[in-house]
């Protein structure tokens, strides 16, 4: 199925692989795949352009050989995404996070294999989709091999970013955190965890210098974090739930509140690759992990640097920085 609308192409694939003819996982996920590829090649659009797959395999954690179903799908998977630039005619938010797509692989009956996928075409400029990861789970790409030798290559969501609009692919999370399901034979506790997951990935960097949080339930915009002076490429919750940190290619961290979208402080690393830092409060306070570095740009002071994170305990004014 294609569908075009404002400059943006949308195609849709779908490919059942029977799985009742002796044929391994790896050989089904093989075949499956490179019939998307084919399927999406006749809509004019490529493997590359996929930003969301969706895996149906009966017998999901059942044996095949020495191994189980899932790893093997893993592997094929793995292999068949190893020949594909995933964004490379998009325009990607500069990250070192792989650009995989947001997936869902789910177990179902029978033997069969049911792929699908969705993939965007366009030569708009504004188009951005970005990869995203929850802070609360290990990267799916970065599981260890006792999960599978070939780990799962999908990002825990995708963001597509359109001039002002915005809409975001959450893959298959259920209640995992870091890379262990929780709650086992709790579905309440396994909902609110799953809900919980969701949450984290409402938070989205932009290009455009800001955070933009939306409703995980309407979809809706709710706030629009400002004060970065440059992309911004990550962005974390804190355990408790209260703060939202945020990196930015402007060589800062940012902290914000979540109860209310205030800007608290922002964190400066002021040599390369070391660990000396500076933190700035909203309110004009300061601290450092090492004051001498600030001695250069004090005027007037006499204070010992050992001394310095004391003086900085207190708003700046003239003289005092």
């Amino acid at each position: 199925m294609k569908v075009r609308h404002d400059g943006i192409t949308t195609v849709h694939c779908s490919r059942v692989v029977d799985g009742s003819e002796g044929l391994r996982v790896h050989e089904q996920a093989t075949e499956g795949f490179a019939s998307l590829s084919s399927l999406l090649a006749g809509q004019k659009a490529g493997f590359e352009q996929v930003i969301r797959t969706w895996l149906y395999l009966g017998d999901i954690v059942g044996p095949d050989g020495e191994t189980q179903r899932y790893k093997e799908l893993n592997r094929a998977r793995s292999e068949f995404f190893s020949t594909c630039s995933f964004g490379a005619n998009r325009s990607l938010t500069p990250s070192t996070t792989p650009a995989f797509p947001a997936s869902t692989g789910i177990g179902s009956e029978g033997r069969d294999l049911t792929l699908s996928c969705i993939a965007l075409a366009s030569r708009r400029r504004d188009l951005q989709v970005i990869p995203l990861e929850n802070p609360r789970q290990t990267s799916a790409f970065d599981y260890a091999p006792d999960y599978s030798p070939q780990s799962p290559k999908f990002s825990r969501a995708v963001a597509v970013e359109v001039g002002t609009e915005l809409m975001i692919l959450v893959s298959g999370t259920a209640s995992i955190t870091r890379s262990e399901t929780q709650h086992t034979g709790d579905a309440a506790a396994q909902t609110r965890e799953t809900l919980a997951n969701i949450e984290a990935l409402i938070f989205v960097p932009c290009r455009d210098a800001t955070i933009k949080l939306f409703d995980g339930g309407n979809g809706n915009l709710v706030a629009n974090l400002v004060g970065h002076a440059g992309w911004v490429d990550r962005v974390a919750v804190s355990p408790d739930g209260t703060r939202l940190a945020s990196a930015s290619a402007d060589g800062t961290v940012k902290l914000w509140s979540q109860a209310d979208d205030r800007f608290l402080a922002t964190l400066v690393q002021l040599t390369p690759r070391t660990h000396e830092w500076l933190i700035m409060s909203s309110a004009g306070y300061l601290t450092t992990s090492s004051p001498s570095v600030l001695q250069w740009k004090a005027s007037g002071l006499t204070t010992p640097p050992a001394q310095l994170p004391c003086c900085f305990r207190t708003p700046i004014s003239s003289g005092r920085h």
